[in-house]
């Protein structure tokens, strides 16, 4: 039975995706390893989103995401019930995400709740994370 949409996957090494300016660095590297988001947006709770056709050496195949959203980055699935194969999936992309130097790039968010704004970005491989009232 397949979920009806992505979730959160339980990812020990994600703990670490709530720490500054990490979030940059997370958008950074997947924008150097494949381009353009499918979408993006101002809105710090529905940042960017990138949808993955994943398939392992069974020929068993599943949808995955990496998005940065309310709480951060984060990965997501659409899988059976009955595996953990996704979050090893998840776990090999965050390697070789944190493996990959970022690429150039700057963002403003809005973060309507706290009503802030938040800019971040890289630049030649160093990024950056702040925030401000609006």
């Amino acid at each position: 039975m397949a979920r009806s949409g992505t979730s959160r996957m339980p990812i020990d090494m994600l703990q670490r995706t709530v720490q500054i300016p990490y979030r940059a660095r997370f958008r950074g590297s997947l924008l150097a390893l494949f381009g353009a988001p499918l979408t993006s947006s101002t809105d710090a709770e529905n940042a960017f989103s990138y949808v993955f056709s994943v398939q392992n050496d069974r020929g068993e195949s599943w949808i995955m995401t990496a998005y940065e959203g309310p709480t951060g980055p984060a990965f997501g699935e659409f899988m059976p019930a009955t595996t953990d194969e996704p979050i090893r999936g998840a776990e090999a992309l965050l390697a070789l995400i944190e493996s990959t130097p970022p690429a150039d790039f700057d963002a403003v968010l809005e973060a309507d709740d706290y009503d802030s704004r938040i800019f971040y970005g890289c630049r030649a491989g160093d990024c950056y994370w702040r925030e401000e009232p609006q």
